[in-house]
């Protein structure tokens, strides 16, 4: 499994496309913080933390992850070298999990960049004010457990379409629908019960809760559980091509 997560990484480190993602990643995500005059500029903020980072960066991922998902099935699919991935004595499950944690680790790397945001808004502070660490970190945690379901629903649709642009599309799609619409639909509801399981559904209010430095067990399993079944699904799609 590990010898498929390295290779992930090097594939991705042997070709501009990485680099390329990565790069834009971090441009737009510096660009909507400090220098764009948008609702995400932390300077006309007033607040001395990366609430906004952490409101807008799970936008950027919807995008950043299925990018970087997109060739990891449908190029080995679409050239034929799945099949001499497939007969190797590797388990299913194995060959997942490697690239599943190879692309995890690169968009670890992706958001390492990002915790100078943190340093940077602690230099512009006065002495009687100090950024919140603990609630910073539980934020990099729930961001943490985002990316690895956007990870899993990537990879996913990574198997299913030969064609990288459609797994692109479904895989941003699918992220949208997971993250945002069934909040949206909640809105739609004036029934206290269904507005809740509604908004419980998506992924929204469980990454906001941990991301305001409430960890909690309810919250972490759910976004735990919606990876797990993603990857569930990539390996019965992945015994389909198999058969």
């Amino acid at each position: 499994m590990w010898s498929i997560t390295k290779k992930e990484l090097g594939i991705f480190f042997s070709s501009a496309i990485a680099y390329l993602v990565i790069g834009l990643f971090l441009i737009i995500n510096s660009l909507l913080l400090w220098i764009f005059d948008s609702e995400f500029n932390i300077p006309n903020s007033g607040f001395g933390d990366l609430n906004l980072f952490f409101n807008v960066v799970p936008w950027l991922l919807i995008f950043l992850i299925p990018a970087l998902c997109m060739r990891s099935f449908s190029d080995e699919i679409r050239t034929g070298t799945i099949e001499i991935l497939l007969t190797k004595p590797i388990p299913t499950h194995q060959i997942i999990l490697g690239k599943f944690f190879g692309v995890l680790l690169l968009v670890c790397i992706a958001l390492l960049p990002t915790t100078l945001n943190l340093f940077a808004i602690h230099q512009l502070l006065d002495n009687n004010s100090q950024i919140d660490w603990g609630v910073a970190s539980a934020s990099y945690f729930g961001l943490f457990l985002l990316s690895a379901v956007f990870t899993a629903i990537g990879l996913c649709c990574s198997i299913k379409f030969k064609n990288q642009v459609a797994a692109f599309i479904a895989a941003v799609l699918l992220c949208y629908l997971q993250y945002d619409l069934w909040g949206q639909l909640a809105q739609l509801t004036q029934n206290t019960e269904t507005f809740d399981l509604l908004n419980n559904i998506g992924i929204k209010s469980h990454y906001f809760n941990i991301s305001k430095g409430m960890i909690t067990i309810t919250d972490s399993i759910y976004l735990i559980g919606i990876s797990s079944f993603f990857i569930y699904c990539g390996v019965s799609f992945l015994k389909q091509l198999k058969q």
